[in-house]
């Protein structure tokens, strides 16, 4: 798969219906979230690794980690309606993809799922598209081999 061909898979995807302003929600454009992912991939973070998406949102973040190869993502937000879509977006993504993909849906704050992980490694990418700066963290994760 090439950028392009990520791009397009993701712009497949839902996005939120009524944004929460309070939650800071936005929607992260398909060329964005595969700019970001791709070079996350060839950095290494995302192949054969167990991803967080957190904060995901409809989780267009999370679902170009499986594109690429990730090997499990765990989408996390406290906003039921976001990971509703983010459900849906999974069916979209294992239709896209003509595959299963393996992710877990948490309804729970950030907070208190990472208490259950090991973090391996934070990557921060400051992305600047269109004249506005779109701030995303992406927190590769890993369980203790127990948990898995």
């Amino acid at each position: 798969m090439n950028k392009k061909e990520l791009e397009i898979i993701l712009s497949k995807l839902k996005g939120f219906q009524n944004p929460k302003v309070k939650l800071e929600q936005y929607i992260t454009d398909a060329t964005v979230a595969a700019d970001i992912m791709w070079n996350a991939y060839h950095n290494k973070h995302i192949n054969h690794k167990v991803v967080g998406d957190l904060g995901c949102g409809p989780g267009i973040l999370g679902f170009a980690a499986l594109a690429l190869g990730a090997k499990k993502v765990y989408f996390v937000d406290m906003d039921k309606e976001a990971l509703v879509v983010a459900k849906e977006n999974k069916k979209i993504m294992e239709k896209l993809l003509d595959k299963k993909i393996k992710c877990e849906f948490l309804n729970v704050n950030v907070k208190d799922f990472s208490e259950k992980i090991l973090i391996l490694r934070i990557v921060f990418y400051l992305y600047f598209h269109f004249f506005y700066f779109t701030y995303v963290s992406i927190f590769i994760l890993q369980y203790f081999t127990h948990l898995l």
